[in-house]
């Protein structure tokens, strides 16, 4: 694994990367390339080019979960939609409204980001609804898919940096 070395950057900075890399280019292809993809291909892109990135998974109340973007940066915690390359708000108790994928009238009850500073990370696919998140290599790895909360889902290890 390469050695990496992390900084948080700049609000102006992460809207340049986010600019320059456009995961949006993609299109949303339920179940083969969905809003897990498009957060993928941003924390990869920023880890190489050592910018610390959070990999964001947002629970909401109806069991629900959408993955986005975050980055430390000199206006404090900045998440962006992968899919448009947005900043958004996301807070406990919010709505969150930007996509007609994502649940507009139900509020955020978990925010769990995974930072790619975090070298122990390994990116995991449900077989069933094809969403990635990351897994550290320490904890074991979960019986249920977290996002689409499936009971009888086998997972397989997805390439990781």
């Amino acid at each position: 694994m390469k050695a990496y070395q992390f900084k948080d950057p700049l609000l102006l900075t992460a809207k340049l990367f986010l600019s320059e890399i456009r995961s949006w280019r993609e299109n949303y292809q339920y179940p083969h390339y969905v809003c897990t993809h498009f957060t993928k291909v941003l924390f990869d892109a920023a880890t190489v080019r050592g910018i610390r990135c959070g990999y964001v998974t947002i629970q909401f109340e109806n069991k629900e979960a959408h993955a986005v973007v975050a980055f430390e940066t000199d206006h404090g915690l900045a998440f962006f939609e992968p899919q448009t390359g947005d900043q958004e708000y996301v807070e406990l108790g919010t709505t969150y409204t930007n996509l007609d994928r994502v649940p507009s009238d139900c509020p955020v009850v978990g925010i769990e980001i995974e930072w790619n500073d975090h070298m122990t990370l390994r990116f995991v696919t449900c077989e069933y609804d094809h969403y990635l998140w990351p897994v550290r290599y320490d904890e074991p790895l979960p019986t249920t898919c977290p996002l689409c909360g499936g009971g009888r889902i086998a997972f397989t290890e997805h390439g990781a940096l």
